[in-house]
């Protein structure tokens, strides 16, 4: 018997209190480079395992999402900006091969940020729409290859495939505009990776 649990509320709301939610199809980019261990061809495969997991998901009323080819360069802390910062309906999937796109994401400045977070998503472009309603344009999901390459040095990098699939349905979670359960936080949330994996 596995615990029960419930999906957070939403992410983002307007003034009047009304979500933000997507209105129309959701276009997902990859980044041109590997992530960790895994090249660009594996790790765009993994998370069109992640895709397939929520368009399964039958109780769920989420717009289509199409997975578009991968830009042709690599995105890097050189460069993501270019990415981050356009607002052309086009959600970026960044491979922060060595973290330090996490790390820039990070409040504060704190150094060993990109050692604890194995990804982050957000939705970028919101627009309160008087005629649609509150309305997600464009957002971003940004992955960490350090988790997925034993650079740092202990057990907990390193982690499998499916570890990266599970982060990435967490993060799909995020962009659709959820926000993690205030409720049984401790034992879905904790600071040990093991515990997330049977969150699905």
């Amino acid at each position: 018997h596995r615990p029960c649990g419930w999906a957070g509320g939403p992410a983002d709301v307007n003034k009047e209190g009304v979500p933000f939610r997507w209105r129309g199809p959701i276009l997902l980019k990859p980044d041109g480079g590997g992530l960790g261990r895994f090249n660009n061809k594996q790790a765009i495969a993994l998370v069109a395992e992640a895709i397939a997991i929520w368009k399964n998901v039958s109780s769920a009323n989420i717009p289509p999402i199409t997975l578009q080819e991968a830009f042709e360069v690599d995105i890097t802390s050189e460069n993501v900006d270019t990415f981050l910062l356009s607002n052309d309906g086009i959600t970026p999937i960044i491979f922060d091969n060595d973290g330090s796109i996490i790390n820039r994401s990070c409040p504060g400045t704190d150094p060993t940020c990109r050692g604890r977070v194995l990804g982050l998503a957000v939705a970028k472009v919101l627009v309160d729409d008087p005629r649609e309603g509150p309305t997600i344009k464009e957002g971003a999901i940004i992955l960490n290859g350090l988790f997925f390459n034993d650079v740092l040095g202990d057990a907990s990098a390193d982690l499998p495939g499916d570890a990266l699939v599970k982060t990435v349905v967490h993060e799909l979670g995020h962009l659709l505009g959820l926000d993690h359960s205030q409720l049984n936080s401790s034992s879905y949330f904790s600071s040990t990776y093991e515990h997330d994996l049977n969150v699905t």
